[in-house]
């Protein structure tokens, strides 16, 4: 088809027109196979478009399909980014843990590294089960009068 299409372009679209015109019972069957696929996502069938990947993906789910879930290095929760500010980074945060370690520093008196490490000595003592902000909280409750 694409032969044809590039070597004659209204022959093409003529030749598709007529066939659409003589087979309608095979051209809706396509478009309903098409519009009724079940969307991967949420499940329910629906007007399905494509993403980049070449997915079908619902109308609704689209909006999600382009966001990736991370967690954040911080606080464990969700973190939502767009695939273009995912890449170049190891660690992601959210607004408010970003200056977490600063904001502990200034209120110990002590440098952002001296603050990391009593981070760590925490996290070891109470386990992996544990984010690094809760580890900060118990810091900042044994440090602070």
């Amino acid at each position: 088809m694409r032969r044809r299409y590039r070597a004659d372009p209204e022959g093409a679209k003529a030749y598709q027109k007529a066939w659409q015109l003589a087979n309608p019972e095979k051209w809706w069957a396509t478009q309903l196979r098409y519009r009724n696929t079940p969307c991967p996502q949420c499940g329910k069938v629906r007007q399905l478009l494509t993403n980049k990947k070449g997915r079908l993906v619902c109308r609704l789910c689209k909006a999600d399909a382009n966001w990736i879930v991370l967690c954040c290095y911080w606080c464990d929760g969700a973190l939502g980014l767009k695939p273009s500010r995912v890449h170049g980074h190891a660690k992601h945060y959210h607004r408010t843990c970003l200056g977490a370690l600063t904001r502990a520093a200034l209120l110990l008196n002590v440098t952002r590294e001296r603050v990391r490490q009593l981070v760590n000595c925490q996290i070891a003592r109470l386990g992996n089960g544990y984010s690094r902000a809760h580890a900060l909280e118990m810091v900042m409750k044994e440090r602070l009068p």
